[in-house]
């Protein structure tokens, strides 16, 4: 990946950083080990400001003396002594292995902190906001793209949070000044544009570490083909979206205390910068949670498109969605009543759909349906979802939550794919082939439940609405997706490049810094260890749209074309 853009660098001459947030670009010294070297005294650890401003030339007839080996995950030491007046020059060897990595001190601002190695303190610490330094350092061959500067830095996402994982998510924002009150944005990838707010990644489920980015990237492709489709016409808005509305990043070695903690990704964070949102009172982003539940512990289904939402303008929140952007946040009230406007019409269409009807009233449901929705539905986007989910297997994770609603004039809503790690044969809790203490079978059913338009959404009536009252443009777009962005071997060509571009001695020091990861165990209900690695996600990937292929082009496809004729 090409990294790119302006940042505040790191001055690295000596042991002793300099830290600042200067913005401009300084280059370390070159590591030489030639027997004689002269040099200015303004680069010596020892010399005196008067002496900098000297003459005087050091001679090293010696050359570097080696003090400390660099490994993959650990700088070296070595230094130098000067023939003439004795004094000492230290300098950083750089690690064996090069790649980006990120460095926080948070120990230097808060030195009671736990070490980050003592994973039952570290895992349990409040992050709300702390203040920390922050360093970043990209490749050899890229250092103009540097920062340092400091960030605010939280753990972020629900499941990061409190489940007892070893590794967090964390949002970071970065800031020029310690008192935080001045933004660093930064453009570390061209197509990103200046920010100043990103997620840390862990990954910790996905050992891999390729499912959340390289899926979000599949998606990207999904959404940007539309733009030469035959069958649908250009999102709306689309060009002003960072990656099509879908989360990029790249891998970073994580460092705490300059100790190496493990393998995170740098992501792009959901906000509104994401899509393109203006300072606009009808542009929106709500996000369904779906796992909220009611007094009686059962679940809301507004997400699934079969109940109103009831909303708090207070909290911006109700029934299982979550307000991500609104311009005026004193009144959202209106983004609930958009969203449900098209709530109810699935409700009072495909939600009063029964087999025993007439053909008459099947058919006069699906007219208002097909003739309403527009007003309401981005039914292209919803159709490309729709066929992303069921070639990345992402049902119900990615149905009635982890789904990203987008408005921008206040009516029409779009899908936008999130948090794809349980993807590709992969549950929430990291194990593999299992889902809802059930063994995943789709050939016969097993993960897939009885019937096609109905129960394999897995919730989401919406969905299921689309595969039947728009099931023959389904078909047609589904076919033409496969041979592009569904198609193996752009999604083999995707993960192949993402997993194959770490270090398989990183992905070695995963297993042995965190033998608890899910991937280390064996299922309880298989009874296999939860292996995933690009062996296992390719074959899955290869089986499954095998499959689809069958699904959409087959009787079941058929049965939902003629479905209003018979």
């Amino acid at each position: 990946m090409k990294i790119n853009g302006l940042f505040c660098l790191m001055i690295s001459m000596t042991m002793l950083f300099t830290f600042s947030c200067s913005g401009k670009n300084n280059k370390k010294t070159s590591f030489d080990s030639s027997s004689v070297e002269s040099v200015s005294s303004n680069i010596s650890a020892t010399t005196s400001s008067e002496e900098s401003l000297s003459s005087h030339i050091h001679t090293y007839s010696k050359g570097w003396i080696e003090d400390k080996n660099a490994t993959s995950f650990e700088k070296g030491l070595h230094h130098r002594i000067c023939d003439d007046c004795g004094e000492t020059q230290y300098e950083d060897i750089y690690y064996t292995l090069d790649f980006p990595r990120i460095y926080i001190n948070y120990q230097d601002f808060y030195p009671s902190a736990p070490d980050a190695k003592d994973y039952e303190e570290f895992m349990n610490w409040t992050w709300d906001y702390l203040t920390v330094p922050i360093r970043y350092e990209g490749f050899l061959n890229d250092k103009s793209h540097d920062f340092e500067c400091f960030a605010q830095m939280k753990t972020q996402g629900g499941t990061s949070k409190n489940a007892n994982y070893l590794k967090k998510n964390y949002t970071i924002k970065l800031f020029e000044d310690r008192d935080c009150l001045i933004k660093n944005k930064i453009s570390i990838v061209d197509s990103w544009g200046n920010q100043s707010k990103y997620v840390l990644k862990a990954n910790w489920i996905d050992i891999t570490s390729a499912r959340n980015l390289v899926t979000a990237s599949i998606w990207s492709d999904v959404v940007e083909s539309r733009k030469t489709s035959k069958f649908v016409g250009p999102r709306y808005n689309v060009d002003l979206m960072v990656n099509n509305g879908a989360v990029d990043g790249f891998p970073v070695m994580l460092y705490f205390n300059n100790e190496y903690f493990g393998l995170y990704t740098f992501n792009i964070p959901k906000d509104n910068r994401l899509f393109g949102n203006k300072n606009s009172n009808t542009q929106a982003l709500l996000f369904s949670e779906g796992t909220a539940k009611k007094e009686d512990g059962s679940l809301y289904q507004s997400t699934g498109f079969k109940e109103l939402i009831n909303w708090d303008n207070t909290s911006m929140a109700g029934s299982g969605w979550e307000l991500e952007y609104v311009y005026d946040e004193t009144n959202t009230t209106w983004v609930a009543d958009s969203m449900n406007n098209a709530i109810s019409l699935v409700m009072n269409t495909y939600g009063k759909l029964k087999d025993s009807m007439t053909i008459d009233e099947k058919q006069n449901l699906k007219n208002r349906f097909v003739t309403e929705a527009p007003n309401y539905l981005d039914i292209d986007g919803i159709i490309d979802y729709m066929i992303f989910l069921h070639c990345i297997q992402g049902f119900p994770d990615n149905s009635t939550k982890n789904v990203i609603w987008s408005t921008y004039d206040g009516k029409v809503w779009s899908p936008n794919a999130y948090d794809l790690d349980t993807t590709w044969n992969m549950s929430w809790d990291g194990q593999i082939g299992v889902f809802e203490n059930k063994v995943i079978d789709y050939r016969t059913g097993g993960f897939w439940m009885d019937g096609w338009y109905r129960a394999n959404l897995r919730g989401n009536a919406l969905f299921e609405a689309i595969l039947l009252f728009y099931a023959k443009q389904a078909q047609n777009r589904f076919n033409e997706l496969r041979k592009g962005p569904l198609s193996y071997d752009n999604i083999s060509n995707k993960f192949t490049s993402f997993i194959n571009g770490i270090p398989q001695e990183i992905y070695d020091r995963e297993v042995t810094d965190y033998p608890t990861r899910p991937s280390e165990q064996v299922s309880s209900i298989t009874g296999k260890k939860n292996t995933t690695n690009l062996d296992q996600i390719l074959s899955f990937a290869n089986n499954l749209l095998e499959f689809m292929d069958e699904e959409y082009n087959g009787p079941k496809m058929s049965y939902n074309i003629n479905y209003f004729n018979v």
